[in-house]
């Protein structure tokens, strides 16, 4: 019998002793155990401001060796912009295929692996530069 069920964590710092107590149970077996984040838009838009800070100062840190200064913001966006050419281009849509949803097979114990939860924003930024003086 397989039974799928959801449970929510509010304490992230008790999410793996979770998993180990679940998978202490006798005559459980585990096929997959996600973890996400009920907020992730609301932290994402959070970390946003914060990555275009840090695209800025990345930018000024590569520049002043150089003796560059950063001009203005020609381009800003959270895919790269190499991808937003190829996609133009290619005028397909990516499919990536990965394979954990794979189920184990049957007769092997089960095997609990945490799930990252991973939550980031990235700012690509295309800025216009000129000689510092």
């Amino acid at each position: 019998m397989t039974r799928s069920f959801k449970v929510n964590v509010r304490d992230l710092t008790k999410y793996g002793k979770l998993g180990d107590q679940i998978m202490a149970l006798d005559g459980v077996r585990l096929g997959y155990i996600s973890g996400e984040v009920s907020d992730r838009d609301k932290v994402g838009e959070e970390l946003w401001p914060k990555a275009i800070a840090n695209a800025r100062e990345q930018a000024e840190k590569t520049l002043k060796p150089m003796g560059m200064k950063i001009d203005s913001v020609f381009a800003v966006s959270s895919i790269d912009f190499g991808e937003i050419r190829k996609e133009f281009l290619s005028g397909g849509e990516r499919v990536v295929v990965t394979g954990m949803n794979i189920p184990a097979p049957p007769d092997q114990p089960s095997e609990y692996r945490l799930e990252m939860i991973v939550i980031e924003s990235t700012a690509h930024v295309i800025y216009l530069i000129s000689p510092a003086k």
